[in-house]
């Protein structure tokens, strides 16, 4: 049997190398020990699930497994599982397609199993299997080279699509990282209901796991291989962020953190892009906030908003990403200062921490989301009945879902208060002889005029 030391294989940044093992494969396809494994493996595989495969339609494949070396075969009954899946779920690294089969194959393979023994049998059925291992072979590599000089997983879409995969290390680095591994961690979303990633092989879309760390954040394998890839692929994003919500950024954040307190001689080269990416995430959000919260905080609709803010990033004292989010906490309540006396949705818009801190000085005026429903919590507010666009509450313009008399009742039971200006703007409102409103509308306005002020 051919091997070649892992350290022969190694590419670019101590990666795995495709090339190398490429090599490996077309030396092993020649080797006729290792065709005669494969054929016992198949006839093995077939023996020992015989009750669920014999007389069906079989489409059987045998794989090489570049890192192990083992031969593991399948075989399944399902055309459309087979079109729908992948053989090894979202590990499209580890395995070369070394042949598939069906079951008029095995079938006329088996036809000489009882006139001749075993170790004949096999060496004619190994026989007759590697002529179709180099016939497939042949198409295959005139693909795959296709496929290399085009950097493009088209030319082996078909292939995909049959259960004969490739590993996708046949691409540049750019192109795996579009196709393959920023739709897995630690890029992927970092929402729990969401456990799969959607690959797009070629023409396919393919359902696959997006895990690769274990619960330690730890690579499992093969993913552990392309750690400095991956490390790569962090830094290059931390780079350049923009195309990234900086929430999504939390776990590739702690991926380098688990990397550093491993001990890595890229220490130096992780840190120092870190100390750039503060600055540059700290410097966008100071000159973008101020509008973008404007902006969300004069939409009255009630839609949750998320403003990009490094308030999201967890706090790894290593980073320094704490003193970004003092910093980024002080820009919030300096602009809430200046304008948080007009009446809003604060709670929609606001990230929670800001919100809480700004409820805590008294800086925001709040009113309710159209259609909304009370708060279930006794929260007290400062509370005003119009909005900064003059709209009035049960007007058609700011309609809720629930009655006065019961917003007066949770306004009093959680001690919330208004401000001094809301009540002018009550008392002017009253004073309009044009203005028509309800009895309870203003039976409700006189009530916020009785309230206690902040101010």
């Amino acid at each position: 049997m051919i091997e070649l030391s892992k350290e022969n294989r190694k590419g670019k940044n101590n990666v795995p190398s495709f090339n190398s093992d490429l090599k490996k494969l077309t030396e092993l396809i020649k080797d006729d020990q290792f065709i005669l494994e494969v054929t016992k493996k198949i006839f093995d595989f077939y023996e020992e699930n015989l009750d669920k495969l014999e007389n069906q339609s079989i489409f059987g494949f045998a794989y090489w497994n570049r890192f192990t070396g083992d031969i593991v075969v399948k075989m399944a009954t399902d055309l459309y599982e087979i079109r729908t899946n992948l053989p090894f779920d979202n590990d499209l690294l580890s395995y070369f397609t070394v042949v598939s089969f069906n079951d008029f194959e095995i079938k006329k393979w088996l036809k000489n199993k009882f006139d001749l023994n075993q170790s004949d049998f096999l060496a004619l059925a190994s026989e007759s299997l590697k002529a179709k291992i180099n016939s497939q072979f042949e198409s295959w590599y005139l693909d795959l080279f296709e496929a290399i000089s085009e950097n493009s997983l088209m030319p082996l879409d078909y292939y995909y699509a049959e259960f004969r995969v490739t590993p996708i290390d046949f691409l540049s680095e750019d192109e795996q990282l579009e196709n393959y591994w920023f739709h897995l961690e630690p890029f992927s979303s970092q929402d729990d209901d969401i456990n799969y990633a959607t690959l797009n092989l070629g023409t396919n879309y393919l359902t696959v796991s997006k895990f690769i760390f274990d619960k330690d954040l730890n690579l499992k394998e093969p993913f552990s291989y392309y750690q400095d890839q991956l490390i790569d692929y962090v830094l290059k994003k931390l780079e350049n962020p923009d195309d990234l919500l900086l929430y999504e950024l939390n776990l590739p954040l702690k991926f380098l953190k688990k990397i550093l307190d491993s001990g890595t001689t890229r220490e130096g080269e992780i840190l120092k892009v870190i100390e750039s990416f503060k600055i540059k995430i700290l410097n966008d959000f100071e000159s973008h906030h101020k509008d973008q919260l404007f902006e969300n905080l004069l939409d009255f609709t009630g839609n949750k908003y998320y403003i990009d803010n490094p308030l999201s990033l967890e706090d790894f004292e290593e980073f320094g990403i704490k003193e970004v989010k003092e910093k980024t906490m002080s820009l919030f309540i300096e602009y809430l200062k200046e304008n948080g006396h007009y009446p809003s949705i604060y709670q929609s818009v606001l990230p929670e921490e800001v919100y809480k801190e700004a409820k805590k000085q008294n800086l925001i005026v709040e009113v309710f989301p159209s259609m909304s429903t009370l708060p279930l919590d006794e929260d007290p507010i400062v509370y005003s009945p119009v909005r900064s666009d003059l709209a009035v509450i049960t007007s058609e313009a700011y309609s809720v879902d629930f009655d006065l008399e019961q917003l007066e009742d949770y306004l009093s039971k959680s001690g919330s208060k208004t401000t001094k200006d809301a009540q002018n703007t009550i008392r002017l409102i009253l004073q309009m002889n044009n203005f028509k409103i309800s009895d309870k509308l203003k039976s409700h306005l006189n009530f916020v005029l009785e309230m206690e002020t902040v101010d």
